[in-house]
């Protein structure tokens, strides 16, 4: 009886479940015990098996509970490849809402896309002179300063792309286009910052300085799992992603170190510095006005926000 009762209950997965219904049951059996024990006298058996049950019942929702943590724990590492610790953190504290979470939806987003200027010359200059594992560390060291500036803001990142990182600042957990949008200038500010600071010890070790390009295109994308049975990823796909790499040819175009398109500036707070660049001919989206950010508030440029 035991062991029946161990087997029903593991096919709960939750703890308060477990020793719910057994409580339940171990409750019924031990009424029902003490009626038989006052009528005949024949009631000491089931009594001891509603203990029984109820100690099961203990011991079960006990391993549950260690079950349920270490399935968090698992889901949170995997998590914490793409995503921020923090949004990992919540969506493992709620496995039951990942599926939901990481399935299809549409979401308003920020996509930020950022590349080294002339990495392709710097690849082929440094593979010739025998230095690719030079430039393998370099741009390790590079793609650490940006991605830790960019989980610190809550984005997910996406994928790197050569000498490029995309990243996403609203999936799967949205805080609203505004709140995405300040996080993400206050990101290409702190990388600007980062990786003058890189350059400056680049430079003290003979080595060249890397410049860069930052891209942010805010919109409508369609977010989820996407792949295959043996391989899968979480990443965005839609208009505002094409948007972001097609405004790269614009930064290159203008000679501009950060490009935004119309819907960061119209939701960038009023305080940061945002100037039109121009209109420029966009595939697939006809003419899109271009922003560049001139200048954060004063007390983030001095590192006080």
């Amino acid at each position: 009886m035991v062991l029946a009762i161990g087997l029903v209950a593991a096919r709960w997965e939750k703890p308060l479940v477990r020793i719910g219904a057994l409580g339940l049951v171990a409750g019924v059996m031990a009424l029902a015990g003490l009626g038989l024990l006052s009528a005949t006298g024949i009631g000491i058996g089931l009594l001891s098996l509603s203990l029984v049950t109820f100690v099961t019942g203990l011991v079960s929702a006990g391993d549950a509970t260690v079950r349920l943590q270490l399935n968090r724990m698992r889901l949170r590492r995997m998590l914490e490849r793409y995503l921020s610790p923090a949004v990992a953190a919540q969506i493992a504290s709620q496995p039951e809402e990942a599926d939901e979470l990481l399935g299809g939806r549409v979401s308003e987003v920020v996509v930020f896309l950022c590349d080294v200027r002339g990495f392709t010359e710097r690849t082929t200059q440094m593979s010739q002179s025998g230095r690719a594992t030079e430039l393998v560390a370099q741009l390790n060291e590079y793609f650490g300063v940006v991605v830790d500036v960019l989980q610190r803001h809550g984005a997910t990142i996406d994928k790197f792309m050569g000498d490029a990182v995309l990243a996403v600042f609203g999936v799967p957990l949205s805080r609203g286009l505004d709140t995405e949008v300040e996080e993400a200038l206050q990101a290409m500010v702190e990388i600007t910052q980062g990786v003058e600071e890189l350059n400056q010890r680049w430079i003290g070790e003979g080595k060249e300085p890397w410049q860069q390009v930052m891209i942010l295109s805010g919109g409508s994308v369609i977010s989820g799992n996407i792949g295959c049975a043996t391989r899968m990823d979480f990443t965005v796909i839609g208009d505002t992603v094409n948007m972001a790499s097609r405004l790269e040819a614009v930064a290159k175009q203008t000679n501009s170190s950060t490009v935004l398109n119309s819907v960061v500036a119209a939701h960038a707070p009023p305080e940061w510095r945002i100037e039109h660049i121009g209109q420029f001919e966009i595939r697939g989206q006809g003419k899109q006005d271009a922003f560049t950010l001139v200048a954060p508030p004063t007390d983030t440029a001095t590192g006080n926000a």
